[in-house]
């Protein structure tokens, strides 16, 4: 029974293995190692003991640093199996293993046979010391200073890692990525950056809307209180960051970010930093996705007003940036740019504006005359898109001037060729011309869905750009979705 007590009482005062500092004795010396151990066994630093793994030669502690890429210190003797058997396993680690980050300390018996100088300037060490001169006060002293050294380089490591992860973050804000997904991120890349250190994270995130979603085994409860706790960020517990994410006094999103393992004050304050800058991030990407939204519905009521003026409705040009925004992506342009060329599509014929009635609604075939007129729109078009000064009307200018050129240098304006069309206008022309094509028209019924497939590649090469014209079917149920549930 006793034992049975002992057991638990044991299991109750455990530190976890992850909370301890790993020092490795690298000594073939049975009695210099037991002795090493037993002056080194209850030492703690910074709040967290020591876990001591040994090695009684070179090839043992290299197994043993490819089984542990956490080890803080190593205490190496420099003469075991042979002359050079530490030096050689410093090599290792520095060259091989590439770990720049334990710390080093060389010690030997026979300094003849490792010249202090030689070993510090030829060596990538941090200590030197002969075992005559090592006492119990001055092993626990230069042991301590490895330990803190270890973990200022873990501590920068570890914001290095964090800063790279908002950088990339800042890239992906970008992408098209939703802010469900971003804020997700985040904390996977959180997640990944304390893994390395046995630190394991989970989490649970409620939107506005008070949908739920998760991240990492056992996720934390959402407490009702953490709604009404109104700090943008706060530890409500040791283990457990409360981030409350605010657009325009309005609560977006609500996370709670759990810990299992030991976080040192520094960590923590790192972390919170590192959720501002997140939550900062995340809530420009609202703002982005709410002025995106806003400018498509305003370019799409500007679209359709023209598209009704020539007796057509507005779900032509919302098709033809729903399939111009899938071509693109098929093309393999990033989202920022498949998503601006989806909205500016919808302006392609902005320029129709200043054709006149009797032209544009032409029961009939127009005479050269009239189609001379006609095609003016591309240029009335760039005109009054390229005064706006803004990314997306820029792109919408180009692809007004643009979408009408053809590959071979028969198309109109100014007949340029190939690839001195601007991608996004060859990618809008087989849209506009697939979708006027499959449409019923004011001058002409609608063409079997076959005829218009045959004529689209009949004009690979000739019309249309080849590559792009490739996509466009190897893609077609994609980019098409049955013509975006096109009205009958």
């Amino acid at each position: 029974m006793s034992e049975f007590l002992a057991f638990i009482e044991d299991e109750d005062n455990k530190e976890n293995l992850s909370d301890r500092w790993k020092i490795l004795i690298v000594e073939d010396d049975e009695d210099v190692q037991r002795l090493t151990k037993m002056v080194l066994k209850d030492l703690r630093f910074d709040g967290k003991g020591v876990e001591i793994l040994t090695a009684h030669s070179k090839e043992e502690a290299k197994r043993i640093f490819k089984e542990h890429d956490d080890i803080a210190v190593a205490i190496i003797d420099v003469v075991m199996e042979d002359k050079t058997a530490g030096l050689d396993l410093v090599k290792y680690i520095r060259d091989e293993l590439k770990n720049h980050k334990t710390r080093l300390i060389i010690r030997t018996g026979q300094p003849g046979y490792a010249p202090k100088r030689e070993v510090i300037l030829n060596y990538d060490i941090n200590d030197y010391r002969e075992k005559t001169e090592l006492s119990t006060e001055m092993m626990i002293g230069i042991v301590i200073t490895a330990l803190r050294s270890y973990r200022d380089i873990i501590n920068l490591e570890f914001e290095g890692n964090l800063t790279k992860y908002i950088f990339e973050m800042s890239h992906e804000t970008s992408e098209g990525s939703s802010y469900i997904n971003l804020a997700l991120n985040s904390i996977k890349a959180l997640s990944k950056a304390l893994g390395k250190y046995g630190i394991g994270v989970s989490a649970t995130l409620v939107d506005k809307r008070g949908e739920h979603f998760h991240f990492g085994n056992n996720p934390p409860k959402m407490k009702e209180d953490y709604f009404n706790i109104k700090d943008e960020i706060l530890w409500v517990d040791d283990d457990i960051l409360l981030v409350n994410l605010y657009v325009s006094k309005v609560k977006e999103l609500v996370m709670v970010i759990k810990f299992t393992g030991k976080l040192n004050p520094d960590w923590k304050d790192k972390i919170v930093i590192y959720m501002l800058q997140t939550s900062t991030l995340i809530s420009n990407k609202i703002i982005r996705d709410m002025i995106n939204d806003t400018m498509y519905q305003m370019i799409f009521t500007l679209a359709d007003l023209i598209e009704h003026r020539s007796l057509e409705t507005g779900e032509h040009i919302r098709r033809v940036g729903e399939m111009s925004y899938a071509l693109a992506k098929a093309y393999g342009l990033d989202e920022n740019i498949s998503q601006k060329i989806k909205i500016a599509s919808m302006l392609h014929d902005v320029g129709k504006i200043g054709i006149p009635d009797i032209i544009l609604n032409k029961p009939g075939k127009l005479t050269e005359e009239e189609f001379e007129v006609m095609k003016t729109h591309t240029i009335i078009g760039y005109k009054i898109l390229s005064k706006q000064k803004n990314e997306i009307f820029g792109l919408a200018a180009k692809i007004a001037l643009y979408h009408h050129e053809n590959w071979d240098g028969s198309g109109y304006p100014e007949g340029l060729a190939g690839e001195d069309i601007p991608l996004e206008a060859r990618i809008v022309a087989i849209i506009d011309n697939y979708d006027a094509l499959i449409s019923d028209r004011v001058y002409r019924k609608a063409w079997p869905e076959n005829k218009v497939l045959e004529y689209i590649k009949d004009m690979k090469g000739i019309k249309f750009d080849p590559k792009i014209t490739d996509l466009f079917f190897k893609y077609y149920k994609d980019i098409t979705r049955q013509n975006i549930k096109r009205e009958e």
